[in-house]
């Protein structure tokens, strides 16, 4: 996470780590992490009743938002395998943010594909919301659309 910060990728910036082995073969680890004021979690903003929910303009820029934020993880690097609802932050001054990467590595050239990642969110999603009643198929192509838009790192 904290090569990650340093490229310029969306993600909580990290203070310190520890581990405590259980096995030589297993391990306990805990991160500490950056203290982000207001935000919510994706899942806890799609899912939140009326009045709190957003207007149908403020959806759609959140979805591209979190496409591009995406992206801009995949083009510096990081992939998450475990990428869902509730490890995508969305803070009122810092914007979208990932945390929670304990099954992360920065990309290889030959390693898992980004998409995998949209797939795993997508997944996730229909989840916690199986009949889309909070994220439909078209919202989650806003963000897959935003994905898609270019080069985000750098």
């Amino acid at each position: 996470m904290a090569t990650l910060h340093q490229r310029g990728a969306p993600v909580v910036e990290v203070y310190g780590a520890a581990v405590a082995w259980v096995t030589p073969a297993c391990y306990r680890g805990w991160l500490a992490t950056r203290y982000v004021d207001g935000a919510r979690t994706f899942w806890e903003w799609a899912s939140a009743p009326p009045p709190a929910a957003p207007s149908a303009t403020a959806g759609k820029t959140v979805f591209r938002d979190i496409g591009r934020a995406i992206r801009r993880l995949h083009d510096c690097g990081g992939r998450h395998p475990d990428l869902n609802a509730n490890n995508i932050l969305l803070a009122p001054r810092a914007g979208v943010l990932f945390l929670d990467f304990d099954r992360a590595r920065l990309a290889a050239a030959n390693g898992t594909p980004p998409a995998r990642d949209l797939d795993r969110l997508w997944r996730s999603l229909r989840k916690l919301d199986p009949q889309g009643r909070w994220v439909t198929a078209a919202d989650f192509d806003l963000l897959r659309t935003a994905y898609g838009e270019g080069p985000q790192c750098g």
